[in-house]
C-alpha cells in the first residue's frame, strides 16, 4: 500500500474516532442501506475466518458487480442489508473473501450513511 494511502486511512480513522467521541448516541443506529463493493485492486490475502458462504441472494445486480473485473458497487436495502451487515460484522474484517456461487470472491461490505448516495 502506498504511503499516501496509508496516511489517508490513518487520517480518516482519526476523523471518524473524533466524530464518534463527540456524538452521544442515545439509541443504536442501524443503517438502512449496505454497499457491496468488488474492489478493482483486491487485497489478495487469506481471511483468518476463511471464506464463508455469501449470506444473501445473488441478485442480477450483485452478479453484475461480480462479473466486472475492474471493480464495481451495488447497494442493498431492507432485510437483505440487515442480514448482510450482520454477516460482515461477524467477520474479522469487512473487506474479505466470500464464497459466492462456489467461487472465492474478494468483496468489501460497507454501510451507506444517511444523506449520502449509494456507493459513495
Amino acid at each position: 500500500m502506498p504511503d499516501e494511502q496509508r496516511t489517508g486511512r490513518r487520517d480518516l480513522a482519526a476523523v471518524i474516532a473524533a466524530v464518534d467521541a463527540m456524538t452521544p448516541a442515545s439509541t443504536e443506529w442501524t443503517p438502512t442501506s449496505v454497499s457491496i463493493v468488488k474492489p478493482a485492486n483486491p487485497v489478495t490475502r487469506e481471511s483468518p475466518d476463511g471464506a464463508p458462504v455469501w449470506p444473501v441472494p445473488v441478485t442480477t445486480e450483485v452478479q453484475k458487480v461480480l462479473d466486472r473485473s475492474e471493480g464495481g458497487c451495488v447497494t442493498v436495502t431492507g432485510p437483505t442489508a440487515k442480514r448482510l451487515l450482520a454477516a460482515a460484522r461477524a467477520r474479522s474484517t469487512t473487506a474479505a473473501m466470500w464464497t459466492v456461487n462456489d467461487r472465492p470472491e474478494f468483496m468489501a461490505i460497507g454501510v451507506v450513511l444517511d444523506g449520502l448516495g449509494p456507493c459513495s
